[in-house]
């Protein structure tokens, strides 16, 4: 509507809207009116779904033919949210308030015809929940790092372990990752997670391999996503944060997904190659289930490329003529780069067994070891020395 106020002005607006409202009103069988600025409302007197779903197509279909302006005619895209009566609420402020909702989700796209879910609808709250709890929290007090350790498939030892972020909140209890992650990436705080994790980690390394307690090479490794990438100060940060901690390049590894490869913003580039000139390790998480751009790979020197658990899951067997095409090509294409590769949420010997004769480098899941704290993971590995 904004769109139409810019280009079209506000006497051929004024000349939509009344047509709009005419249109709406000569099909509904109920009251009509304009809600707001953009937004009109009409009550359809059924209580039967298939009838509310045909009045909806109609009523797009008509709202979506072209509308007569001076000197031509435009076209209006519209969305149109329903709620039911007594499904979904019995009063008229629950069911107004249940469409609001409908027509303020991000996901919603021109010619939609959102229908009100509960279930989708406390998903929602609970994200909002979230994210005011995201934005509130002190690092230092509600979230921890747990490290789930790397195996070598050849000597059966650890040389590495990625860290993971874990956050119990007073009042939401404990979140998972899965959950709480794409909310902090969706509102920029995880940039703020990012940087305390790497703070942590990098402190945790200094002192481990300082003191001998771990291998001098062993190596920590941290997810970064697309909004770490595209803040300009990372690379600035990461560079003071060693400084600081007198932590070495050697010991730290960024994995990264392979969405990143969908966004075109130069400064992720200009991220990938700083922490590489650095001496950085980079990891791809997750490999096979994004865009598995070749040509990245191949600019960017990745050091591993993790395959996602999805595809180990399928490995049943490793009887020989038996095999598994994803798993067979990204160990195929690594070698054939050089780079080392990781199977990701390894828990059966026969999925090792597998995974060894096809040349996979190194190994993570629970068959060897679940994420633990970082006393467990000195005593894991020490114990796996000697």
């Amino acid at each position: 509507f904004n769109n139409l106020n810019t280009n079209i002005g506000f006497r051929n607006c004024d000349m939509v809207l009344c047509d709009v409202a005419g249109r709406i009103d000569s099909m509904s069988s109920g009251p009509t009116g304009r809600w707001n600025g953009s937004t009109f409302i009409t009550a359809v007197d059924t209580i039967r779904v298939d009838v509310v779903e045909e009045f909806c197509i109609k009523l797009q279909k008509r709202l979506n033919e072209f509308y007569p302006i001076e000197n031509g005619r435009t076209w209006v895209q519209f969305t149109i949210a329903v709620s039911r009566f007594p499904e979904d609420g019995i009063s008229a402020k629950a069911l107004t308030d249940n469409v609001g909702s409908l027509l303020e989700m991000r996901s919603r796209l021109p010619g939609d015809i959102l229908y009100y879910d509960e279930k989708a609808a406390r998903r929602e709250q609970f994200g909002f929940r979230l994210n005011e709890a995201l934005n509130r929290a002190e690092p230092e007090q509600e979230f921890s790092i747990v490290y789930q350790p790397r195996m070598s498939i050849d000597s059966g030892r650890s040389g590495s372990a990625e860290a993971l972020l874990r956050w119990a909140n007073s009042r939401l209890g404990s979140i998972p990752p899965s959950e709480f992650i794409p909310v902090a990436e969706e509102t920029g705080v995880i940039r703020k997670l990012t940087r305390w994790v790497i703070t942590k980690v990098l402190s945790d390394v200094t002192v481990l391999t300082k003191d001998g307690t771990l291998p001098p090479d062993y190596q920590f490794a941290v997810n970064i996503s697309i909004a770490d990438l595209k803040d300009a100060g990372f690379i600035s940060f990461l560079e003071e944060a060693c400084r600081a901690s007198g932590c070495k390049p050697v010991n730290l590894e960024f994995e990264v997904t392979e969405s990143f490869q969908a966004d075109d913003d130069p400064q992720i580039m200009h991220n990938l190659d700083s922490l590489r000139e650095l001496g950085f390790k980079i990891s791809i998480d997750d490999f096979g289930t994004g865009y598995s751009n070749l040509s990245y790979l191949d600019r960017m020197n990745v050091h591993n490329l993790k395959i996602d658990k999805c595809f180990v899951d399928q490995i049943k067997s490793s009887v020989g003529g038996i095999s598994y095409p994803v798993v067979d090509a990204v160990i195929s294409m690594a070698k054939s780069m050089n780079i080392e590769v990781t199977a990701e949420g390894v828990e059966t010997e026969r999925q090792l067994e597998y995974l060894k004769k096809r040349g996979c480098d190194t190994i993570q899941g629970w068959l060897y070891a679940k994420a633990m704290t970082l006393p467990e993971l000195i005593g894991f590995v020490t114990a796996a020395v000697k």
